[in-house]
């Protein structure tokens, strides 16, 4: 059986959480926020987010992929890159 949150973007399938699209670069508000380490904790909220939603939490991630529009940001979202906990 397969459950999805409010955001279609996230799913549950058996014992398994999938989601995607978690983008930082819009703050709660849509307000646009500015440099990649802001962008890449409002990411994070975000997947914090999704993960509560199904009584999951980032000791339960297996895998994230990271896709940035300038390598050159790597450095600062990857000192970001770890969540809390």
């Amino acid at each position: 059986m397969t459950y999805r949150s409010r955001a279609q973007r996230d799913s549950k399938a058996g014992d398994y959480v999938y989601t995607s699209g978690h983008a930082g670069y819009r703050g709660p508000d849509g307000e646009e926020l500015e440099g990649i380490q802001t962008q890449t904790r409002q990411c994070f909220k975000a997947l914090e987010e999704a993960l509560k939603a199904f009584d999951a939490g980032f000791k339960d991630v297996v895998k994230v992929n990271v896709y940035l529009a300038r390598a050159e940001d790597f450095r600062g979202m990857n000192e970001d890159a770890v969540p809390p906990g």
